[in-house]
């Protein structure tokens, strides 16, 4: 759990050089995300999964749909997501 792969590729919510842990609220949106975003061959190599609780007190930022560009999904990653994340 190091954010390695994010630090070194980034992607549509992070920058490059900042490493990052993406997280869901369910197992099945994880895999999902997987299945959408990687190719089967990285994915056949294993992965892991983790339950992680977060205290009470910890500050979470949320950003609504409306407020995000209309051209948030394009490629490549729009500038506002990658600073947002």
């Amino acid at each position: 759990m190091s954010g390695l792969g994010a630090e070194l590729y980034g992607g549509r919510w992070t920058e490059v050089g900042r490493p990052i842990l993406y997280c869901s609220s369910h197992l099945s949106l994880s895999v999902l995300e997987l299945l959408a975003n990687q190719s089967w061959q990285l994915i056949q190599h294993g992965f892991s999964f983790l339950e992680l609780e977060f205290p009470d007190q910890l500050t979470l930022s949320r950003i609504k749909i409306e407020d995000l560009p209309k051209d948030w999904r394009s490629h490549p990653h729009h500038p506002y997501t990658v600073r947002a994340g």
